[in-house]
C-alpha cells in the first residue's frame, strides 16, 4: 500500500485519497475523507496479514473527469445498494450513484 506521511491533522494519502488511520495491535484500517470509505484494512492473524476489502483498481490512475468522485475513491465492503444511480426514476425510486447505506 502506498502511503505518504501524515499531515498535521493525522490524515494520510492512501491509494490516492486523504484518509485517517485507525489501528490496534491486530487491525489497521483507513477511512477516506470523501465518502467515509473503509479500506484498505489489514488484519494480523498470528503473523498472517489478511486484506479482505477491495480498493478500486483505478484508485491511483488518471480517470475520466466525468467519473463521479465517489467512484474514484471506491473501496471497502460494498453493502450500499442499489448501485449505479438512475437519472430517470424507476417508479418513485431514484438512487445515488453509490447506493444508500
Amino acid at each position: 500500500m502506498k502511503s505518504k506521511p501524515s499531515s498535521p491533522s493525522g490524515k494520510r494519502i492512501i491509494h490516492g485519497q486523504p484518509s485517517w488511520r485507525l489501528a490496534s495491535t491486530d487491525v489497521e484500517a483507513f477511512v477516506t475523507e470523501m465518502g467515509g470509505h473503509l479500506g484498505p484494512v489489514t488484519f494480523d492473524r498470528k503473523g498472517r496479514k489478511l486484506q479482505p476489502y477491495s480498493v478500486a483498481p483505478w484508485a491511483e490512475e488518471q480517470t475520466d473527469p466525468s467519473l463521479p468522485p465517489i467512484l474514484k475513491a471506491l473501496r471497502g465492503d460494498f453493502f450500499c445498494l442499489p448501485f449505479g444511480g438512475n437519472a430517470t426514476p424507476f417508479g418513485r425510486e431514484k438512487h445515488p450513484v453509490h447506493g444508500e447505506t
